[in-house]
């Protein structure tokens, strides 16, 4: 979720919008419908909407798609592009779709429910010979030589004692931590390799999985793996994210090593890299093994070790468990069967400080209470 400062500044990377424009320029004909997931404070949907569709709708969960009707009606296109704020995967249009457009990635298009999505909305809403943009999206995969970023998040705080604490126990759980950055072209050791490819015309899973491998041809010191994306938004339209190119707002993301490994001319480096979608957030692992002569080094990490487990909460997520409701979860059932009653929030927050008095600590709790809860699960 971006704030409005995000989504001005995704509407002014020339690097991205662009070529956007250029995909949407070349598929959206006069009368077509279109479909703008995500669509933010409306520039997709105004985009295809100047192109002559004949109707845009434009789907975004955050509240920036109120922003988005005034821009638009003072664009004067009010009459074309109907917006909703939802989950697009809660809806149902009217008419097949003629174009769908999308830009849900993160840091990488692996981010969050996007692929499923994707996947969603293609199968239900997607006319027949509909398009998709983007077309495809390219994951690429290098090792990177970063002692600053290094040393700054994943070595100093922990290692350095503050005030003569000992912290060093943390750092096993940050080593499994990877982060945004900015790579550049001298960062790299290796000529990068493809990693995946998202085809989204004919994706069927949002887990990703491959292998890589490199042979060192010269002495260096390597911190991790570095990815990125390229995309084709449209038939030779597209853009990179890579190292090389112009600064995107999307960056790149780096997967560190558990320490540090001076690498020598004649290693062989191989790559396990997964990614699987786990309750809308990815598990990431990466299985990283130095091979010098007969010696092998192994790192195995993974994203579920950047945290303490906790076998209490283990325990609650197995399918034996019998959960009780809590005390908020009793508040929430008698509220959202009053919703489903047809009664009024404020009645239902009198009921709840009545029912539930040690709940509230002061006046319009309740209320402000299940006011989220019915933006939440209302309509």
């Amino acid at each position: 979720m971006y704030s409005i400062f995000g989504y001005g500044e995704m509407m002014m990377d020339a690097g991205r919008m662009g070529p956007y424009h250029q995909a949407l320029s070349a598929v959206v004909q006069p009368g077509m419908v279109v479909l703008d997931v995500g669509t933010g404070t409306g520039i997709h949907s105004l985009m295809a909407a100047q192109l002559g569709a004949r109707r845009v709708y434009g789907v975004e969960p955050d509240g920036v798609v109120d922003i988005a009707r005034e821009i638009t009606a003072a664009n004067g296109y009010g009459a074309v592009i109907e917006y909703y704020q939802a989950d697009v995967r809660s809806l149902h249009f009217p008419e097949p779709i003629d174009v769908v457009v999308s830009d849900l990635r993160g840091v990488l298009p692996l981010f969050g429910s996007h692929l499923a999505t994707i996947i969603e909305v293609r199968d239900r809403h997607l006319a027949p010979n509909g398009v998709l943009i983007p077309q495809a999206d390219r994951l690429w995969a290098t090792l990177v030589h970063l002692p600053d970023i290094y040393h700054q998040y994943y070595h100093a705080p922990w290692q350095s004692q503050p005030y003569g604490f000992d912290f060093s126990a943390a750092q096993r759980y940050v080593i499994n931590r990877w982060r945004k950055v900015r790579l550049r072209p001298e960062d790299c050791l290796v000529p990068s390799q493809p990693w995946a490819t998202l085809d989204y015309p004919q994706l069927q899973s949002p887990d990703v999985q491959g292998d890589l491998q490199w042979d060192i041809t010269t002495d260096c010191r390597c911190h991790g793996v570095g990815l990125w994306f390229d995309t084709t938004l449209w038939a030779g339209v597209g853009f990179s994210n890579g190292p090389d190119q112009p600064p995107l707002i999307y960056s790149q993301a780096f997967f560190p090593w558990p320490e540090p490994l001076d690498l020598q001319r004649g290693d062989r480096i191989t790559l396990q890299l997964r990614a699987n979608l786990v309750n809308q957030r990815y598990l990431w692992q990466w299985h990283s093994t130095i091979a010098r002569g007969d010696r092998r080094t192994t790192f195995r990490q993974t994203t579920f070790n950047a945290d303490p487990i906790n076998p209490t909460s283990l325990a609650k997520r197995r399918h034996t468990h019998r959960p009780n409701l809590s005390g908020a979860g009793q508040m929430a059932q008698v509220a959202l069967a009053a919703m489903a009653a047809g009664d009024s929030l404020g009645d239902i927050a009198q009921r709840l400080e009545e029912q539930f008095p040690d709940q509230f600590s002061r006046p319009a709790q309740a209320l402000t209470w299940v006011t989220e809860l019915s933006d939440r699960y209302g309509v």
